[in-house]
């Protein structure tokens, strides 16, 4: 028997990733990092896990393409460079209610989370 991943992180950057791995892991929460577009494209095809948290950078001029797999899921974090508000515009636009900046993530991930999941 398969048990469902409860977060599915998108993140190409290795090291950001790493971080926050150590966030879920501290809090006993199953994590998976895909590290590219398509690979997060399978995942919200076919995935039920409780949670996404998505890196918005790394998907600039390519949110468009998640626009009908987004609509309707209620537990999406997205979070972006805090210089690139118009990523967070964008992807309000696609269906991602909850947006962070980058540095918000790392200051609070572990309580991010345990928010995310409490829903």
């Amino acid at each position: 028997m398969t048990i469902a991943t409860e977060v599915i992180l998108f993140e190409p950057d290795l090291l950001f990733s790493s971080k926050i791995e150590g966030a879920a892991k501290r809090l006993n929460i199953e994590l998976r990092v895909v590290t590219d577009l398509n690979e997060l494209l399978q995942e919200l095809e076919g995935a039920a896990p409780r949670a996404f948290v998505i890196s918005l950078d790394a998907l600039e001029g390519k949110l468009s393409a998640l626009k009908n797999l987004l609509r309707g899921r209620s537990r999406v974090i997205g979070y972006y460079s805090h210089v690139k508000t118009h990523i967070a515009e964008e992807a309000r636009g696609v269906g991602v209610e909850t947006l962070f900046s980058r540095g918000a993530i790392a200051a609070r991930m572990e309580e991010i989370l345990i928010e995310l999941l409490a829903k």
